[in-house]
């Protein structure tokens, strides 16, 4: 079954703008050193304390998976390489 949130990413994959955003190697380290459950614990509650007048638990719940599956997929990306460079517009 797929993951409801493959068309997303699918679509962000997309963008050059978007595959750009990549973690650093400091907040690599931290993610290692935390490890992710505790890292979207934390994302929750800054979540629930920031956006929650604006969101419901629910959409709370999907911002914090969207970043979940985003941070995965850093986990398992290349090691360092540097973001695509945006080519000459002229």
């Amino acid at each position: 079954m797929p993951d409801p949130l493959d068309p997303l990413f699918d679509r962000l994959s997309r963008s050059a703008f978007r595959r750009r955003f990549r973690l650093g190697r400091q907040d690599r380290d931290y993610l290692e050193d935390r490890g992710l459950e505790s890292v979207l614990a934390h994302a929750a509650a800054f979540i629930a304390t920031r956006l929650a007048p604006a969101l419901t638990a629910d959409e709370q719940a999907y911002v914090v998976r969207v970043i979940g599956r985003w941070l995965q997929g850093q986990e398992q990306g290349p090691e360092g390489g540097a973001p695509p460079r945006q080519g000459r517009l002229f």
